[in-house]
Formats: structure tokens, C-alpha cells, sequence
């Protein structure tokens, strides 16, 4: 076996073929398989984030199935017009991501435990009261998100709720303002 193995790299075949191999990495590198694949076309930018086409047609998708959700069984899924939940989606995107920048920006964090807290006391996770793992595992599966990435949208969630909730309280109006209203 190993016999025939010798012989067959010795055909013009396989040595044509490792040639073709050289040369393609010599050229292009290891990353000559990307070369041949199409990009993921950018839709928008916000920092140095960008929103691909593919992250934008996954955050459709949950925000499709959010919908469904919320309106319960008896709903249509195909009256739901695609394109207006694109746009709807694209806008969340963006808006949560400039929220997302702007409290890393100015260091605004949640701790680990109010993250931990905050999915504990969630009903959407709870059955009799109680945190239901198999619950938050289904509904977090049925979000397109792994439990590690939906922790980080949580915790990236805090820091914008603590944000808005800063820009609120500070808020402040002039007399003639009160006045005028």
C-alpha cells in the first residue's frame, strides 16, 4: 500500500497538481481562498463598526421573529412587509451602536452582577418565579444569539439605558422655556 501510494505521487498528474498548489500560495498566500469569494458589501458605518449585509439581514430576521412574538400565533407571518422591517432594522442598528459608542466613549459599564441580575429577574426567563434555563436558552436561541453574545448585548444595553437615563436626569429648562410651554 505504501508502494502504490510512492508510485502514484510520482505521476505527472500529482506533480502538476502540487505545482498549482505552490504557485497559487506563492502568488496569493493562505488567504487566496478569500480571493475568490464574494465581499459582504457594506450597508453603513458608525465608528469603526460596520454594518455588513449579513449582519443587517440576521438583525432582520430577529426582529422579524421578535415581531411574531409579540402578536402571538394567530398572525400572519407573510403580511409582514420585508423591506419597511429592513429599514426598521437598519435604524435600530445604527442607533444602538452610536448608544454603544458613545457609553464606551464617556466609560460607562455595567458590572457583571447587575447584568446577572437584571436576566434573573426578566420574566420573559421565568416559569413559577423562578429563572428557567432551558427558557432563556430557547429564547436567546430563537434571537440568533449564543448565551456568550447575548450576555454582551445585555451588558452593552445597560451602559445605553444608563446613558439615556443620564441624559434625562441632567436635563435641564430655561424659565422662558417653562414659560413659553
Amino acid at each position: 500500500m505504501l508502494q502504490e501510494l510512492r508510485n502514484q505521487t510520482q505521476s505527472l498528474g500529482f506533480k502538476v497538481l502540487a505545482g498549482a498548489i505552490i504557485v497559487v500560495l506563492t502568488l496569493f498566500g493562505f488567504g487566496a481562498t478569500n480571493l475568490f469569494l464574494a465581499s459582504d458589501p457594506t450597508i453603513a458605518a458608525i465608528g469603526d463598526y460596520e454594518i455588513t449585509e449579513t449582519v443587517l439581514e440576521r438583525e432582520t430576521e430577529r426582529e422579524r421573529r421578535k415581531l411574531l412574538f409579540q402578536v402571538g400565533e394567530d398572525f400572519d407571518p407573510n403580511s409582514i412587509d420585508r423591506l419597511k422591517l429592513r429599514e426598521y432594522a437598519l435604524e435600530q442598528l445604527i442607533t444602538k451602536e452610536v448608544l454603544f459608542q458613545t457609553a464606551e466613549n464617556l466609560n460607562i459599564r455595567t458590572s457583571k452582577a447587575l447584568v446577572d441580575q437584571r436576566l434573573l429577574d426578566n420574566p420573559i426567563y421565568q416559569k413559577n418565579g423562578l429563572f428557567d434555563e432551558p427558557t432563556y436558552r430557547q429564547q436567546v436561541q430563537m434571537l440568533g444569539f449564543t448565551p456568550l453574545q447575548f450576555i454582551d448585548e445585555v451588558r452593552q444595553g445597560l451602559g445605553s439605558e444608563l446613558l439615556r437615563q443620564g441624559v434625562v436626569a441632567s436635563g435641564f429648562a430655561q424659565d422662558w422655556e417653562i414659560a413659553q410651554a
